[in-house]
């Protein structure tokens, strides 16, 4: 299933990456609205948690996506509560190379090529 914001969508599309550009190119070929996309990098890992709990709550952004370290499950319960209050929805992204806490069930893996 695949996820995107329609076109009339009037809130925004925010990506907190990982010091990575996304690639325009990809962004138009998956018909993502361009002008209504924004993205962040350059963060610490502690800010991009606390600036994907405020977009996400904020109501301005329909989806969040965020590369994270992994988290408490305290904090995945600030952003779970986060999207609710802002009718968002937000991903967690990691690394491959982080190991998620056992037992968690939500794990998928997504390679992407889609960064310059």
């Amino acid at each position: 299933m695949i996820i995107t914001p329609a076109r009339d969508e009037s809130r925004w599309l925010l990506w907190l990456n990982p010091n990575r550009k996304l690639s325009r190119n990809w962004l138009i070929n998956s018909e993502l609205p361009l002008n209504k996309t924004v993205q962040i990098n350059s963060l610490s890992p502690e800010m991009s948690v606390i600036a994907m709990i405020k977009a996400l709550s904020s109501g301005n952004c329909s989806i969040v996506l965020g590369w994270l370290p992994t988290l408490s499950p305290s904090c995945l319960q600030h952003l779970e509560h986060a999207a609710q209050l802002g009718n968002s929805i937000g991903f967690v992204m990691r690394p491959e190379n982080i190991n998620c806490a056992r037992g968690h069930s939500n794990q998928l893996k997504i390679h992407s090529n889609y960064y310059h």
